[in-house]
């Protein structure tokens, strides 16, 4: 495998819309919501990516929205295509809140999931009728750690959440 890095300005990107990278409309709506009205650099060259399910590498400063840009598409991809796996999410903590906090208002709460909590409560296509919160509450465990530092940053209880996991995507 060669890794072929590349560089993308914002002016690159100038003038993408979210529904240009392949995102559904619920994404898209909940992305505004949010405040993002286009996408930063890193959001434009990894989503359509990510929506694909290939591989990829991204780098950015902090607050360019690499949360989004990854979390969304593969917290979905991962919850339909792993029904029986725990979801372990290494989340950098932010001065304003804690990384479950991060995950609840970054990643889950919004309209991204819209299509699968609609199915979950759908009585014919989830006839055990698990809601998209509890299976939530039941499957993510989001730890905060920093990818930068020297052990991630993680405390023991953490350390040990994330020794438990037996594949790790980063």
């Amino acid at each position: 495998l060669q890794l072929r890095p590349t560089i993308t300005h914002e002016r690159e990107v100038s003038g993408l819309r979210f529904e240009d990278l392949g995102l559904g409309q619920h994404i898209v709506k909940a992305l505004g919501e949010l405040g993002a009205a286009e996408p930063f650099a890193i959001q434009a060259v990894t989503i359509p990516d990510v929506v694909a399910g290939k591989d990829l590498l991204g780098r950015a400063s902090t607050g360019s929205g690499k949360t989004i840009a990854f979390g969304a598409g593969l917290v979905e991809r991962l919850l339909r295509g792993a029904p029986d796996c725990t979801l372990v999410l290494l989340i950098r903590p932010s001065k304003r809140h804690d990384p479950t906090e991060r995950a609840r208002r970054e990643i889950f709460k919004n309209n991204a999931f819209d299509r699968l909590k609609s199915e979950l409560a759908d009585p014919v296509l989830n006839p055990g009728g698990e809601t998209f919160e509890a299976m939530v509450a039941r499957r993510v465990v989001a730890i905060g750690g920093d990818v930068s530092t020297d052990g991630l940053g993680l405390n023991e209880v953490d350390q040990a959440v994330f020794a438990s996991c037996d594949t790790i995507i980063h």
